[in-house]
């Protein structure tokens, strides 16, 4: 998935609904991230907020009982972080395109 990030907002606060576009060290380009209140039943790590990749592939920083401010901290701190960036629901939305195709 390619990824066009305009105009990032200041992390400062993070709530359930946001995207966060995280740099890992070594990548090249930003992968986006749903913050998501985790359910214990399903996933097995209590009811907790983490990260859900949008390519629905991965998930990031579960931990078991973890908040919003706590998430934020974890990433701002993680070492493999390099740059972070929370796209707030209440100011952005998503648009979806068609790829070009293949030829």
């Amino acid at each position: 998935m390619n990824v066009t990030v305009e105009g990032l907002a200041k992390p400062t606060k993070l709530k359930v609904g946001d995207v966060v576009a995280i740099l890992w060290t070594g990548r090249k380009a930003h992968e986006m991230y749903l913050v998501q209140e985790g359910n214990e039943r399903i996933l097995n790590h209590g009811n907790a907020v983490h990260l859900a990749g949008l390519n629905g592939e991965n998930y990031a920083f579960m931990r078991k009982g973890q908040t919003c401010f706590g998430l934020l901290r974890v990433i701002a701190e993680h070492t493999t972080v390099e740059d972070f960036q929370v796209l707030p629901k209440d100011e952005w939305e998503m648009v979806i395109k068609r790829k070009v195709a293949l030829k």
